[in-house]
C-alpha cells in the first residue's frame, strides 16, 4: 500500500519556503497576532472569512471594544 505522506525532503523544503515567505510578508502588525484570548481569535477568524485583512482590522478592534 503506497504511503500518502510526502518524504522528509519535500516537507523540509515546504517548511523552508513558508518560513521565508513569512519573514518577508508576515512582519506587518495585525491586532490578532500573538493573542491568547480565545474570543478575540474566534472573532478574527470569522471576520477574515468574509473580507480582506485591510477591512477587518478596524472592524475587529471596534467589535472587541463593543462586545
Amino acid at each position: 500500500m503506497p504511503t500518502l505522506l510526502p518524504d522528509s525532503a519535500v516537507v523540509e523544503e515546504f517548511r523552508r519556503r513558508v518560513i521565508a515567505w513569512y519573514e518577508e510578508c508576515g512582519c506587518r502588525h495585525l491586532p490578532w497576532r500573538n493573542v491568547r484570548d480565545g474570543w478575540a481569535v474566534l472573532v478574527a477568524s470569522l471576520l477574515l472569512r468574509k473580507t480582506t485583512v485591510a477591512q477587518v482590522v478596524g472592524v475587529y478592534e471596534e467589535f472587541l471594544r463593543r462586545f
